[in-house]
């Protein structure tokens, strides 16, 4: 097995908002920011060779939004995933697989917008959540409680329920055997970790799960 790291190209966030608490005259000698406090990241893209399977790990910003939208990430430099691709002797016609990561974060990012907007127009305030006093701040878990209702019901709208068939296929590739150890980090609702216990109990009923 061969893992390869692709730099699809770079752009541009507040330092500020990337590295939240941390003083910025921490991160600052390590990602220096520039007049507007903007700093460089790189767009890096994952591909593993293993036998005659060629599998990406996401695939990069892409180009298919609009002129407003990538002016607010200052994109820039000469590297791009076909080129890339076509320097370890690649196409994308030869990739076998795609999986994409971070897709869990753009769902949870959406429900939270969309209850956070419902939450103010609905005569609420900054600081405030139902059940909360006003000195208490959302965290990442009481956000997660917040949308976790609404969570799989976005999923089925955003990909037309796509996702069911997404996870039945990524749970049949991974072809889980008695004596197999999986875990699932950022599991969300635990959809995959129930459909996998589901076929180990089913096909394996003996095996510990």
């Amino acid at each position: 097995m061969k893992i390869h790291a692709l730099n699809t190209g770079f752009f541009k966030l507040d330092g500020g908002a990337m590295f939240g608490v941390v003083p910025k005259s921490i991160w600052q000698k390590t990602n220096p920011a520039d007049s507007n406090n903007m700093c460089t990241w790189a767009l890096r893209s994952m591909l593993i060779e293993d036998g005659n399977r060629l599998v990406l790990i996401d695939t990069g910003i892409g180009d298919k939004q609009s002129e407003k939208f990538f002016s607010y990430y200052y994109l820039h430099g000469d590297d791009d995933l076909d080129r890339n691709l076509h320097k370890l002797g690649f196409q994308r016609a030869d990739i076998t697989e795609m999986i994409l990561v971070a897709v869990s974060g753009v769902v949870i990012s959406l429900i939270g917008a969309w209850l956070f907007h419902s939450h103010l127009h609905s005569g609420g305030h900054l600081g405030e959540w139902p059940g909360k006093s006003a000195s208490v701040r959302l965290g990442s878990g009481q956000m997660f409680d917040a949308i976790a209702k609404a969570y799989d019901s976005a999923n089925m709208v955003m990909s037309l329920g796509l996702h069911h068939m997404w996870k039945d296929v990524l749970v049949a590739k991974m072809d889980v055997q008695p004596g197999d150890r999986v875990v699932d980090l950022a599991t969300g609702t635990a959809d995959v970790a129930v459909k996998l216990a589901t076929v180990m109990t089913t096909e394996h009923p003996s095996a510990p799960t």
